[in-house]
């Protein structure tokens, strides 16, 4: 307190979050003991049993090995000082603060496969066709191969060290003002800002679209850069907030605000895609390039040292062939959330109020899962599809196109010495596999709701009633926040990536009736109630204290979507999706309640078509007509205190959730032409629970 009148409060904090990766095989010298051939030193010699795999399609082999770092930790630092101060004055509380933080991840090499990994395949063991192809679906054993020593791929990892670090700041403002005793306004004023993820000694990459790579002696677009380019942008945001409460006589109440808000943006390590260190990390690879004919190399001369090359590689064609990780200039942008809502609540004779609630938000920026990015990702354009088959049946070799494409009018490789499909070969930037960008930008929500919610207070009981009415529409950005391992915005893949138009629907989560009811009750027996109020002390220590309490929960069920089983990944690379066609006139639910699995099929496979190999479909990503199961769902407790004292009792409950045993199904099997189209066997929710306990208080 500085006076009477002005308070400040700071706080300064610092807290550390380490996740260790020990494994119990490491530090035994497995590298020597075993001669894998990996360098010699100690990343490589101290690390766990090396990843052994078997890749047999007659006899489903187990893996052995976890090749981890052996002192390898994920380690998390934040410092914080927080400081707000208070000042009133006249009709107004006026409260400034400021929020720091100071975020700093030192990577030392956890869950890094220093150990290697060695995969065999039946292919090695396996007869040859007349082709002279290995007949490895029928004949050959994967472990007979490991047995020989004929190694099908191999690859390790040679960590780095580093550290990202990330700063946010925020000051703010806000002040309460007391304009009559009926009317109270609420203004304030916040700056979001951060700073971007950088690394402590530039060692961050990132795949580059506007950047160039020589090719075969030709310029071709797209490749990596290092340093201070592969940081990204930081992101500032001014957000106001505006409040108001007016008194309408003596009980009732209307209220109002607006407030934007920013969220969260991506910084540590389990947030969308691995952080953007290709290049200086390298992973020595020895792949197969003959099929399996004859092994990659025998696992008894140790791992071929020609294929070993240590970081840093910061040539701009690092990554050709594989999926780099990218860094937008938006990938450090803090979503977006527009909230405005407006309230009337009323009083009735103390002990009964209602309030009738307009809840609105309208979010922009949301992360979004890196496949929705469309040709950003190294996506195709929807219109490839045209070529048909010919997208993986014609290819080129060493530049030189095959037969079909020559018949077609493809001769020009997209640079000189290209290898592959011609689904590959149309892809933006054809060096590339997929861009893993560590996040895109471009989710957006609306959520409008109407909320109901009436209390009412008797002498020995509560009961609250809740309705929602609502409706959550998104571009099936799911998730406001990024998700861990790539998984950013957790929503469905588009169907047509130059294309998202079918994206934009009723969210996953979206919800328009939800009923609430709860209910706190004290039993009327013993001293002071209706019932027994004169009894004994030891009768009412058995008939007196008894409370239950109950919830009912009601909503409506959560949107599905329809798929096909489809190849369009071979020729899109956007995930796969590909949606049916409706059928008009026909209901996509078969109607009805549904209560027995076995018999019964939830959506009516009539109301949709298989739009072809090479075709969209014209169902959107979810409709409000086609919903999974309505949930319901009762729990209800009760519990007893026993006094022996003022403040020694025992307390008896007795809990059961689910108290009706319904059962929820999970949602069906959505993919049309599927065999299972439509059904499903597993219970999704929680079969009825009875708990009792026995607790002593002194």
């Amino acid at each position: 307190m500085i006076k009477p009148n002005l308070f400040n409060h700071a706080t300064l904090a610092y807290d550390r979050w380490v996740m260790d990766g020990h494994q119990l095989s490491s530090g035994v010298g497995w590298n020597q003991k075993l001669g894998l051939g990996l360098p010699d030193e100690p990343a490589f010699n101290k690390a766990g049993f090396p990843s052994i795999n078997f890749a047999d399609a007659l006899v489903p082999y187990t893996s052995y090995g976890t090749p981890w770092y052996a002192d390898g930790g994920d380690i998390n630092n934040r410092y914080q000082f927080y400081d707000d101060l208070t000042w009133i004055v006249g009709k107004h509380t006026v409260k400034f603060g400021v929020q720091y933080e100071y975020h700093t991840y030192p990577q030392t090499g956890w869950a890094v496969g220093t150990g290697g990994t060695f995969n065999f395949n039946s292919n090695e063991t396996a007869a040859l066709s007349s082709t002279g192809t290995p007949l490895g679906t029928t004949t050959g054993d994967a472990f007979a191969s490991f047995l020989l020593g004929q190694v099908d791929n191999a690859g390790f990892t040679i960590p780095i060290f580093y550290m990202p670090k990330f700063t946010y700041a925020s000051p703010w403002v806000n002040d309460s003002y007391k304009v009559t005793p009926h009317l109270t306004l609420e203004l304030g004023l916040r700056l979001d800002w951060n700073s971007g993820l950088s690394e402590q000694h530039g060692r961050f990459s990132t795949f580059s679209p506007t950047a160039t790579q020589t090719i075969g002696g030709a310029a071709v677009p797209g490749a990596m850069v290092f340093g201070s380019q592969a940081y990204g942008n930081g992101s500032t945001g001014l957000a106001p907030r505006f409040g108001f409460a007016y008194q309408v006589g003596n009980n009732s109440v209307i209220r109002g605000g607006f407030a934007e808000y920013y969220g969260a943006t991506i910084s540590g390590s389990w947030a969308g895609n691995p952080y953007p260190t290709n290049g200086y990390a390298t992973n020595p690879t020895v792949s197969n390039v003959t099929g399996g004919v004859t092994p990659a190399y025998n696992f008894a001369n140790g791992f071929p040292s020609s294929a070993i090359s240590f970081p840093p590689d910061t040539s701009p064609s690092v990554e050709n062939g594989a999926s780099p990780v990218g860094v937008l200039s938006d990938s450090y942008e803090m979503p977006r959330y527009l909230n405005y809502t407006a309230s009337f609540q009323h009083q009735w004779h103390n002990n009964m109020d209602l309030t009738l609630a307009y809840v609105g938000n309208h979010a922009t920026r949301l992360p979004i899962n890196a496949l929705n990015l469309g040709p950003e990702s190294n996506e195709n354009q929807g219109s490839v599809l045209q070529y048909g088959s010919l997208l993986t049946s014609g290819a080129f070799t060493n530049g030189v196109p095959n037969a079909a494409l020559t018949a077609a009018g493809f001769t020009t490789p997209p640079y000189p010495g290209f290898t592959g499909d011609l689904a590959q070969a149309l892809r933006p930037y054809p060096q590339y596999q997929q861009i893993a960008w560590r996040e895109g930008h471009t989710g957006a929500s609306h959520y409008n709701a109407i909320q109901v919610q009436l209390n009412k207070h008797w002498k020995s009981n509560l009961t609250t009633v809740s309705y929602t009415y609502s409706r959550l529409m998104n571009n099936s950005a799911e998730s406001g926040e990024a998700q861990c391992c790539g998984g950013s915005g957790s929503g469905v893949s588009p169907q047509n990536p130059s294309d998202m138009h079918d994206l934009w629907g009723p969210s996953a989560d979206d919800v328009p009736n939800t009923v609430a009811i709860s209910e706190v009750y004290t039993l009327p027996f013993g001293n002071g109630q209706r019932f027994g109020s004169g009894v004994s002390s030891a009768v009412n220590k058995f008939i007196g204290n008894w409370n239950i309490s109950g919830i009912l929960s009601y909503e409506s069920g959560r949107p599905q979507t329809m798929y096909e089983n489809s190849e369009l990944s071979s020729y899109l690379f956007a995930g796969g999706n590909q949606f049916p066609n409706v059928v008009s006139g026909q209901s996509p639910l078969t109607g009805g309640s549904f209560t027995n699995p076995f018999g019964q099929v939830y959506y009516n496979a009539n109301a949709f078509s298989d739009p072809g190999s090479f075709a969209f479909g014209d169902s959107p990503r979810t409709t409000s007509g086609i919903r999974g199961f309505h949930f319901y769902n009762e729990d209800i407790s009760i519990y007893k205190d026993t006094y022996f004292g003022e403040t020694k009792y025992v307390r008896f409950q007795a809990t059961a959730g689910n108290l009706l045993n319904r059962v929820d199904f999970c949602p069906p099997n959505s993919t049309v032409n599927s065999g299972g189209f439509g059904t499903t066997f597993t219970q999704c929710n929680i079969p009825r629970r009875i708990q009792m306990g026995l607790q002593v208080f002194f």
